[in-house]
């Protein structure tokens, strides 16, 4: 076994035993009691940024690929770090995405209203948006499982980049519009 298949067992079973964990963290974390309506709209916010994440991955590997193909050895290093920089700038906006839609979830307000709104529905809207993040994560990574054999790699992974971050919107929107239409909280 080389180096390479030893650090992927490594963090594969890492992530693995951390899932539990960071499940339950992002419910503590604001809290709230895992089962809650707010908890439902906050599992939503926390897969959301798992597929903000996941997206941006994907473009940066079509980035640096598109380095290696495309840009001359001696400016290689500068077109991989700004690959690198644009990954590590779009992580803090997905990050800070999810504190603003926590803090929605947290405070009953949804992101784009200004009054609170039915616990009920707002949680609704969370689960919609978690089961909506969750297929654009699984769409993008079949879509990267196939660009390994793909004969334009390069486009195969553009595609795949593109497709996620369409995606990623489409539930940002929706999950917007749901929590706008919810009724407003009864006293």
């Amino acid at each position: 076994m080389n180096m390479k298949s030893l650090r992927v067992i490594v963090i594969a079973i890492v992530a693995g035993a951390a899932v539990p964990i960071l499940a339950g963290g992002a419910y503590a974390a604001v809290g709230l009691p895992a089962g809650t309506s707010a908890a439902q709209c906050v599992r939503g916010c926390s897969m959301q940024k798992k597929e903000c994440i996941q997206t941006a991955r994907t473009t940066a590997l079509a980035c640096k690929l598109d380095c290696r193909t495309n840009t001359a050895p001696t400016a290689l290093g500068a077109c991989m770090k700004g690959c690198s920089s644009t990954f590590r700038g779009t992580k803090d906006t997905c990050r800070a995405d999810q504190k603003t839609c926590i803090a929605g979830c947290t405070s009953g307000t949804p992101i784009g209203g200004t009054t609170a709104v039915d616990a009920a529905c707002l949680s609704s809207c969370g689960t919609d948006l978690a089961a909506c993040a969750g297929g654009v994560i699984a769409t993008a990574k079949t879509c990267l499982g196939g660009c390994r054999t793909a004969p334009d790699r390069l486009s195969c992974l553009q595609g795949c980049g593109a497709a996620a971050e369409t995606g990623g919107q489409t539930c940002a929107t929706e999950f917007e519009t749901c929590g706008t239409s919810c009724p407003p909280a009864t006293p």
